[in-house]
């Protein structure tokens, strides 16, 4: 019994000193341009012949336009030129080798309008907080001693 008690204690040494919340972080800092592509590629696949955007906000001047999609998830684009319209349907999202992205949208007015945006960044619904919630505080970092 006690080779037995002995054997645990030696498997469990060595996460003993680590902070696995600090790690994880570490880890989807390292990777976060593939978690980005892979958000990407995720939304463009179900986009099919377009999706409803339930609202859409856009920042003071007109650089920063946030779309609420009716799949739950967000896309927060940084335009390139403003665009004050409102827009009713999301059609595409294409990469752009010489601005970053091309987003092409439907106005209420139904005319297609491609945003031109040097930064596309999708939050799913999953990531999204509740309404009233507070905001997560980042965990203390430990210092060994």
């Amino acid at each position: 019994m006690n080779l037995f008690r002995k054997r645990n204690e030696d498997r469990s040494a060595p996460l003993a000193g680590v902070d696995l919340e600090h790690e994880m972080a570490g880890l989807t800092r390292q990777y976060e341009g593939l978690i980005h592509q892979r958000r990407i590629e995720w939304l463009t696949a179900r986009l099919g012949s377009g999706m409803a955007i339930r609202g859409s906000d856009c920042g003071f001047s007109g650089d920063r336009l946030t779309l609420w999609l009716d799949n739950e998830a967000i896309l927060m684009l940084g335009l390139l030129w403003p665009e004050r319209r409102p827009l009713v349907r999301l059609e595409s999202i294409r990469r752009n080798p010489n601005s970053g992205w091309d987003v092409l949208v439907r106005t209420a007015a139904g005319e297609t309008v491609t945003c031109p945006a040097w930064r596309a960044t999708v939050i799913l619904a999953s990531e999204v907080p509740p309404p009233g919630a507070r905001p997560v505080e980042r965990p203390q970092r430990r210092t060994q001693p």
